[in-house]
């Protein structure tokens, strides 16, 4: 996927290698969500002030059948907000899945 880039591979979404091997890759993609999707979806996500973000969740080990136990912990201090229902055919949100999957 990476070396693709190099061949002009994703050329629409005008990425940027900022590091390959040795060290890791990384590749900023200037173009893959308009300015006006972003907005959008930043939007969406605060709908009802914010109040459907939720902590992020850490794992404090596993139960008796092997499952992972959700925690949340004092030093992971980001929070979560589902796109669910509704949100998902916003067109918007449909023009990012479409270049994610």
């Amino acid at each position: 996927l990476f070396r693709a880039l190099d061949g002009g591979a994703f050329a629409q979404y005008k990425p940027r290698i900022m590091s390959r091997p040795p060290e890791p890759w990384v590749v900023v993609f200037d173009s893959f969500i308009s300015e006006e999707d972003a907005d959008r979806i930043v939007e969406l996500a605060n709908l009802q002030n914010g109040s459907k973000f939720t902590p992020s969740q850490g794992t404090s080990g596993l139960d008796a059948q092997g499952q992972l136990i959700p925690s949340i912990s004092d030093y992971r201090t980001s929070s979560t907000r589902w796109c669910e229902a509704d949100c998902l055919n916003e067109s918007s949100v449909v023009h990012l899945r479409e270049r994610v999957v």
